[in-house]
């Protein structure tokens, strides 16, 4: 479905999930590390200096000022935002989950998703909307999508999908109405949030990557970075195009770039571990950093302008002096490469995250200062770096976030273990609130990492199971969802049988309603994953509870729901028989329509949609796509683009015809600035009663 109608999150809106975060936490201090974890932290300490002895003389370290710390995460953090008014840090990574933490704290006050790949790259609107990105999943065709959440009502504003999104980063720029994000070929891709037009950006490096972007903070360039520098590409509307090229040397694969907050200059974290500063202005080199061992993976620029951070392979974070390139601070605790840092608004304080899972706060005013003149060394100890991940191999995440499920005989024996050592709770646990006391508990055990996999996995289960019985539907959501983002299990099957059992208990209205809701959620994830046997499933357990509920709302969006999957799964049908059909004639008119439609108002894929459209039987559909195709470049030939396209509008409703609209929007918003009189007063009459359009996304 394009814009506002694509997929909702399986998990938002539920129970426990609702809290609010705390606007003013008590302290900022982080306890100790625990159990098994804190011990090897400290040998893996103790083993860094042994080894770094020899490398250095009379060196000296201080103690890394972590001041807070979150561990949700369980796979790589990819993306750091900070709230526009600095009391909340959204992080996501490969674990397909994005967290809203308490600033201060870093405490989970919301978790959004899990979404159907990876997540790459987050950012805060001036409104507080959450903009997410990430990974094409490729199972699912079409599905490159960047989302608004509204992380307050945890609902999905809308969506820009786009079915070459691979995004590898993102950025939002300073006016809100940009955002900018790699593609990971060699290519950028820069979207317009209110016409929901795009601009490609190709560099001049077709075999290296494009992993890393900034907009200047004017608003006006994006910045996209490769293997063989950095390319400046004017947005604004004073230029057009690319601008120059800051190569300089051929230099290692860019993992992060920083725009400085006078917009002077970018800085560049290469793969060959060094950052490299260039001036906007006259595009030269100014400053190399040798940053880090390994490579540079991110890097972030204070708001003062007076510091730059990194993080890199190495495992560290480090911080310089701007104006002189020297290191001013090391932190030192991730177990993992530091994949992402930002600074606080009053560049005090230091957000990292990395391969290890965490999120991390840091003082830079005290703790980890490095005294001038003090030579440092590298605690990256070589033979026995691995020896704790080993050790604890079987209570760690796999590097794509997800640990294999245990066999059911490991589950068995854990789950006879946990009915003795919560043997009381169990006694106890003779009505629904005693049970979600245990689940509850249960729950907290499970999310602990440093305890047994196969411990943790059977502990979710019990407290699915519980939660099932006290037909708590929150709550078993919750813990079904834990499940999801910490083993390998199909996620729909396991919330399609979970809502399929809470069916079966659910007795009081309440929960019947909020099983309901949540299976009507559940719903429209499966239609647009094209899970459609799920789908259906899902509402035909709320087609039997919502009986009894007396809300007819609920009662008509249930049946509302049952026909659009049956329109849904019929139209996928016809989809998929069209294709097969145009393998063999490529010209056929009906197949290249229903193609077409599906890639258009389905899918959201207009780059794609149009080539089919122009071979198809319906006329003004046709005129239009046969318009667009052309790229005009003529005032009057975009204006006949935006009337063809207003006329197909004319006979459509509700998201088709916004959609359509948005298409010829576009067009009068590009003929818009050569028009002058009443040529350019019509126009502006025409867009404005267009209202609110969705973001649409259209081949340029």
């Amino acid at each position: 479905m394009s814009g506002p109608n694509r997929s909702r999150s399986l998990w938002l809106d539920m129970g426990a999930l609702m809290g609010k975060i705390p606007t003013n936490p008590n302290g900022t201090a982080v306890p100790k590390p625990r159990g098994r974890s804190g011990r090897a932290w400290f040998v893996l300490g103790s083993i860094a200096l042994l080894f770094s002895a020899s490398r250095a003389n009379a060196q000296t370290w201080a103690a890394a000022g972590e001041l807070a710390r979150c561990e949700r995460h369980s796979g790589t953090v990819r993306g750091l935002a900070i709230s526009p008014d600095g009391k909340y840090v959204a992080s996501v990574g490969d674990d397909r989950m994005c967290y809203v933490l308490d600033a201060r704290t870093l405490k989970v006050g919301r978790q959004l998703g899990p979404q159907s790949a990876p997540l790459t790259g987050v950012a805060f609107m001036k409104d507080m909307t959450i903009v997410v990105s990430g990974v094409r999943d490729k199972s699912r065709p079409g599905e490159g999508t960047i989302r608004f959440w509204d992380w307050n009502t945890a609902e999905v504003r809308s969506v820009m999908s786009d079915s070459d999104i691979n995004a590898h980063g993102l950025v939002l720029s300073a006016d809100g109405e940009k955002i900018g994000v790699g593609l990971g070929n060699a290519s950028a891709r820069m979207y317009h949030i209110p016409t929901g037009s795009r601009m490609g950006l190709e560099t001049p490096w077709p075999d290296r990557k494009c992993n890393a972007v900034a907009i200047s903070p004017d608003s006006n360039v994006l910045a996209a970075g490769s293997g063989g520098g950095v390319v400046l590409w004017h947005i604004g509307d004073d230029k057009k195009g690319p601008g120059p090229s800051l190569e300089g040397e051929n230099t290692a694969e860019v993992n992060g770039l920083a725009y400085s907050p006078d917009g002077k200059s970018v800085v560049a974290a290469h793969g060959d571990g060094v950052l490299r500063r260039w001036t906007v202005a006259d595009q030269t080199l100014a400053a190399k950093i040798p940053a880090h061992t390994g490579a540079a993976l991110c890097v972030a620029i204070s708001p003062d302008g007076k510091q730059i951070a990194s993080g890199g392979e190495d495992k560290t974070v480090r911080v310089w002096d701007a104006a002189t390139g020297k290191e001013s601070t090391r932190l030192a605790g991730h177990s993992g490469a530091v994949t992402c840092v930002r600074f606080s608004a009053d560049s005090k304080q230091l957000y990292s995250a990395g391969t290890d899972g965490t999120v991390r706060l840091w003082s830079l005013t005290g703790a980890g200062r490095i005294a001038p003149n003090t030579p440092m060394f590298e605690i990256v100890p070589r033979d026995a770096k691995d020896a704790p991940a080993k050790r604890n191999a079987s209570i760690r995440p796999s590097k794509r976030g997800k640990t294999k499920v245990p066999d059911a005989k490991q589950v068995e024996t854990a789950t006879k273990l946990i009915d003795e050592v919560y043997a009381d709770d169990l006694g106890k646990a003779t009505d629904a609130a005693g049970k979600q006391k245990l689940a509850a508990k249960l729950l907290a055990f499970a999310r602990d990492a440093d305890n047994d996999a196969v411990e943790r996995y059977a502990a979710m289960k019990r407290a699915v199971d519980l939660s099932v019985e006290a037909a708590a539907v929150a709550a078993a959501i919750e813990a079904a969802a834990e499940i999801s983002a910490t083993f390998a299990v199909d996620d729909v099957t396991l919330l399609t049988e979970t809502i399929e059992r809470l069916g079966k208990t659910a007795r009081m209205p309440e929960a019947r309603i909020a099983l309901t809701e949540t299976a009507l959620k559940m719903n429209a994830e499966c239609r647009d994953a094209r899970r459609f046997a799920e789908a259906e499933r899902v509402l035909k357990t709320a087609e039997v509870v919502v009986r009894t509920t007396r809300r007819p709302d609920l009662v008509k969006s249930v049946r509302d729901g049952l026909a659009a999957t049956k329109t849904a799964s019929a139209r996928w049908a016809a989809y998929q028989a069209a294709l097969e059909k145009l393998k063999a004639d490529k010209a056929d008119a009906e197949a290249n329509l229903t193609v077409g439609k599906q890639l258009l108002f389905v899918d959201g894929d207009w780059k794609k949609a149009r080539a089919y459209l122009a071979r198809c039987n319906d006329d003004a559909l046709k005129a239009a796509a046969e318009a667009d195709l052309a790229e005009p470049t003529d005032p009057d030939k975009q204006i006949a683009a935006a009337e063809a396209w207003e006329k197909v509008a004319d006979t459509l409703a509700g998201a088709d015809q916004k959609t359509c609209q948005a298409l010829a929007a576009y067009w009068y918003q590009r003929a818009l600035p050569a028009l002058t009189g009443l040529r350019r007063v019509k126009v502006e009459k025409a867009l404005k009663a267009m209202g609110t359009l969705p973001p649409i996304n259209r081949g340029v």
